[in-house]
């Protein structure tokens, strides 16, 4: 909830070791953890959540919501790669996030996803951290019923203000057929600007990321994303683009442009991401 704040260790242990008759689990084994495993960002992340972790117990004495920051934070310490909350399904202290206020998280996410596509990632780890922080905390405030500290506005200002920083470049989304890998007509002609566009702009390298919608298993998407970026990446070679420059990647049904239930159909979500950097 304040990734804008960042809570003094000496402050934070105090409050927490005065809550002893509290729950808090996770809370108190994030907040003595020391990541031994993952990546820098996945490192950065671990410490932007228990920044908000204990944020939320000190600031507001809310430890329901603390624990979910904290397990968010668990896991990125184990080195495991921690999507940005699917503002949809989240449920706070006070429940779900009003429809009303859906429409810019939803927008948000993917502008946050298609940075992590294009490998904001491992180029700015603890700036990209920090903006999944500020995201989280956006969703988490928008599912309170009252915002007495304007956290809402503080966290959605911080989190626009940081997206456009990640290293925005020149990205194409073509889009496929329920288990097809095939690019269309449409597709093709998406591909083709991209090659002129990487031609003409003096670009290095192009990223290439396949996703896929949530019907099916786990595995055979992901073996379909990689298939639809492996697709592209040929059409991309037949349009004039080396073959050393492209950097193919699937992802599966791990980051989805439009969150949906498992099991669920939908076409925006069936798409290779092709951006030039």
């Amino acid at each position: 909830m304040k990734a804008v704040k960042y809570i003094g260790l000496t402050v934070a242990a105090l409050a927490l070791s005065n809550c002893a008759n509290k729950p808090g689990e996770a809370v108190r084994e994030l907040y003595g953890m020391t990541p031994q495993a993952g990546t820098p960002f996945t490192r950065a992340l671990t410490d932007e959540y228990r920044s908000l972790a204990n944020a939320e117990v000190i600031l507001e004495d809310e430890w329901s919501d603390a624990e979910k920051y904290a397990q968010q934070g668990l896991r990125s310490a184990r080195g495991d790669l921690v999507l940005p909350w699917n503002p949809a399904a989240y449920s706070g202290h006070d429940g779900m996030v009003p429809d009303d206020l859906l429409p810019p998280l939803i927008s948000g996410r993917a502008q946050l996803l298609a940075a992590f596509d294009r490998g904001a990632r491992e180029r700015w780890p603890a700036a990209a951290a920090h903006v999944q922080a500020l995201y989280d905390c956006w969703v988490e405030e928008s599912a309170e019923v009252v915002d007495d500290s304007n956290e809402l506005g503080r966290c959605r200002d911080g989190f626009l203000a940081g997206i456009g920083k990640l290293g925005i470049s020149h990205a194409f989304t073509v889009f496929f057929d329920r288990d097809e890998a095939v690019l269309d007509d449409a597709a093709e002609r998406t591909v083709r600007q991209a090659a002129d566009g990487f031609k003409l702009g003096r670009y290095a390298s192009v990223a290439v990321v396949g996703h896929t919608d949530t019907a099916g298993s786990s595995d055979y998407n992901l073996a379909l994303s990689e298939r639809r970026a492996a697709a592209t990446r040929a059409e991309l070679i037949r349009d004039g683009v080396p073959a050393k420059a492209i950097k193919p990647n699937g992802v599966g049904e791990n980051e989805l442009l439009v969150p949906t239930p498992d099991q669920t159909l939908e076409r925006k979500n069936r798409r290779v991401v092709i951006d030039l950097q």
